[in-house]
């Protein structure tokens, strides 16, 4: 009898949430996106920066009051939610959960304070796994994912373009896998820090 009756004559109360179910929440939590928007403070990943798309317009509703709740005033079409819209990405979640365990075990090894490993198809560009990583301070073996190291630190690719220089150079027969390169002392400061080469070649 409860259903039987009209949605609103019968007492049922609809109410619209929004959420996200994770298959595994240590896994690209960051870069997918969180499920609490009680505040902007939490917009962050996929979700966050599509979180009107996913959520939908809702149009202007009437409501009658009805004991201690509002309901909803059936008007017609034109006083519906509209439905959201879908947002594909290329995030493939093996792949990611595979990116995961290991970059954890090598951070855990070198005892990094953080990290990040991208996994991206070299064919098409599109990115299948982005896992950021930052150790705990109370448990030095413990790593979560709460910064996008892979988006937030911004620097030129100097090191990336240095291996394309590399094998274009290598490619057209210019230098050889067998040629010393002379760097100067091996000695470089950097915002007041000094790295030195671990070995120096002299010619």
């Amino acid at each position: 009898p409860f259903f039987s009756k009209h949605k609103f004559n019968g007492g049922m109360i609809l109410e619209t949430n929004f959420g996200m179910n994770y298959t595994n929440e240590k896994v690209g939590i960051r870069t997918i996106g969180k499920n609490d928007y009680t505040d902007d403070k939490n917009e962050v990943g996929i979700i966050g920066a599509y979180k009107d798309v996913l959520k939908g317009e809702t149009k202007q509703l009437y409501t009658v009051k009805s004991v201690n709740t509002y309901r909803p005033v059936d008007l017609g079409k034109d006083f519906i939610t509209l439905k959201s819209r879908d947002i594909v990405n290329t995030i493939d979640y093996n792949i990611s959960e595979i990116t995961y365990e290991a970059w954890l075990k090598q951070l855990r090894k070198s005892n990094a304070k953080k990290g990040c490993a991208i996994v991206m198809d070299v064919k098409t560009g599109d990115i299948k796994s982005m896992v950021s990583l930052t150790q705990s301070k109370k448990d030095p073996e413990n790593y979560f994912d709460d910064f996008n190291v892979a988006i937030s630190y911004i620097h030129e690719p100097g090191s990336v373009f240095k291996l394309a220089s590399f094998l274009v150079a290598l490619n057209d027969g210019v230098i050889t896998l067998d040629d010393p390169v002379y760097v100067g002392n091996a000695v470089v400061t950097l915002s007041g820090k000094t790295i030195r080469d671990s070995h120096v070649i002299n010619s």
